[in-house]
């Protein structure tokens, strides 16, 4: 059917779907019908599909009169955007038995360091399916001169970057933890924290992922 806009028919908005370039992460959208209920009852929980890259993590609709949550959960903890995955022959550089790091964003076909999360900015190479535990190569590098690295794109957390230190988290309302310091003496190079992303009364976005160690 159609899509009515207050524009007097369409969309109000633009919206554009495109892989990720030198200069730009992946952008993406994601359509979705939403019921409205005169009143409504909630008899058993609800939850979302996860997010896969282009669809899930979003659990909306609308109920005009009264919604009765009848002590049921709404629950969509982990179905948005994604943490970092891991590769196994995943590595630091040593050299002189000093660790070499790159800069912040980094490929990862060097194998070093840990990727970045998940965010508004981008989708890494890797990244970790919650539902099914296990790590996901989406195809691509994800982010503009890498998916790797400490850097923070967006609302996701950046990886960390020296043997042992953690991820960054992702940002929401507020802006994710930074990861946490190595161990042994190295330097503080753990992966940034998400930014903030306030919300507002017509714009929301999933929580960005964090970052691996």
């Amino acid at each position: 059917m159609p899509i009515q806009g207050a524009n007097a028919g369409g969309l109000v908005n633009s919206y554009n779907e495109a892989p990720y370039t030198a200069t730009q992460g992946q952008a993406t959208y994601e359509v979705i019908r939403v019921p409205q209920y005169a009143s409504a009852t909630l008899n058993t929980g609800l939850t979302a599909l996860s997010w896969n890259g282009s669809t899930g993590g979003v659990l909306a609709f609308d109920v005009a009169g009264v919604l009765n949550l009848n002590s049921a959960t709404v629950n969509v903890d982990g179905l948005g955007f994604r943490g970092a995955g891991s590769i196994p022959t995943q590595f630091e550089s040593v050299v002189n038995n000093n660790y070499v790091e790159f800069s912040y964003p980094l490929n990862s076909t060097t194998e070093a360091d840990g990727s970045k999360g998940e965010g508004i900015a981008g989708t890494p190479l890797w990244v970790y399916d919650l539902p099914t535990m296990l790590d996901v190569n989406t195809g691509a590098e994800g982010y503009p001169n890498g998916s790797f690295g400490m850097g923070a794109p967006g609302n996701a957390g950046g990886g960390g970057m020296v043997f042992n230190t953690g991820g960054g988290g992702g940002g929401n309302g507020g802006s994710g933890g930074e990861g946490g310091n190595a161990c042994c003496a190295q330097p503080t190079m753990g992966g940034l924290g998400g930014a903030l992303y306030p919300a507002s009364a017509i714009q929301m976005v999933m929580g960005g992922g964090g970052g691996h160690e």
